[in-house]
């Protein structure tokens, strides 16, 4: 699917609704909700109890056009919630509503969770980037109050490349996962296989430029031809597919990397 945002009609946001609240920085770190990725939501930050379940009600809906699947986790930052979905839109919602305050169009279906650079609460000169990838290997920076592109690049130049793990943010560095479908690829006799690598790209996330880029696995070499006289290529594959953990006690490799060690 193709994103094609003006063929459907969509409840845009008017007035205060579409305004970002720049006093709610995000309310979570990405992924993993914190930066070590417990996925965990402490009570206190929730406000709920096991006991105000059964009183919870439906309070909106959306529907998302030309989709038959959404896989992206949302984010909540500025007063909306924001999301990606298969037909490659990335949406911001307003959270009390539900109408759309801007809709970004990405080249491919977005299946990773949205991540918002932090800001500090009320600062009104923040300018935070919405953070995502597609299955394409189009990694994006989009600019939170209007919904415009600040960058774009394809984290990987395989064209099997595909990004499905949620970026990492952690002081200012993106860490973006890299994976493949080049198994489906490798159906075909007259493919030469395999010679994709996984990897975490290491990214400026105000400006989009490649830090560094670790593969996980050594360059792929010349292993002979298949029986039908196709060259193949090894080591390949180790796709990254989940999104990066940071442990800032100890301090992982890609940390220190970030950081010039």
């Amino acid at each position: 699917l193709v994103a094609n945002t003006a063929a459907a009609t969509l409840n845009m946001c008017q007035g205060k609704a579409a305004r970002f609240d720049l006093g709610e920085p995000p309310a979570f770190a990405g992924w993993g909700l914190d930066p070590t990725s417990t996925h965990s939501i402490p009570a206190k930050v929730s406000q709920l109890t096991k006991q105000d379940l059964p009183r919870l009600r439906l309070k909106w809906a959306f529907g998302f056009p030309d989709s038959q699947r959404a896989r992206s986790q949302p984010a909540l930052a500025g007063g909306a919630i924001l999301v990606g979905n298969h037909n490659g839109t990335v949406y911001a919602l307003d959270r009390e509503t539900g109408c759309v305050r801007w809709a970004f169009a990405a080249q491919a279906e977005v299946r990773t969770g949205i991540v918002v650079s932090p800001w500090r609460k009320g600062d009104r000169r923040a300018r935070p980037l919405v953070h995502f990838g597609d299955t394409m290997g189009n990694v994006y920076g989009v600019n939170l109050l209007d919904g415009t592109l600040a960058w774009k690049d394809r984290a990987d130049r395989h064209p099997a490349t595909v990004i499905t793990g949620t970026p990492t943010l952690w002081k200012g560095v993106l860490y973006v996962p890299t994976s493949s479908v080049e198994e489906a690829f490798a159906t075909s006799p007259a493919y030469a296989c395999c010679n994709f690598r996984g990897a975490i790209v290491a990214y400026d996330a105000r400006t989009g430029q490649v830090m560094w880029r670790n593969f996980q696995v050594g360059e792929p070499q010349p292993q002979g031809t298949s029986r039908d006289g196709t060259e193949k290529f090894g080591p390949s594959g180790v796709a990254v597919w989940n999104s990066p953990l940071v442990d800032r006690q100890r301090g992982s490799r890609v940390e220190r990397r970030a950081e010039g060690g």
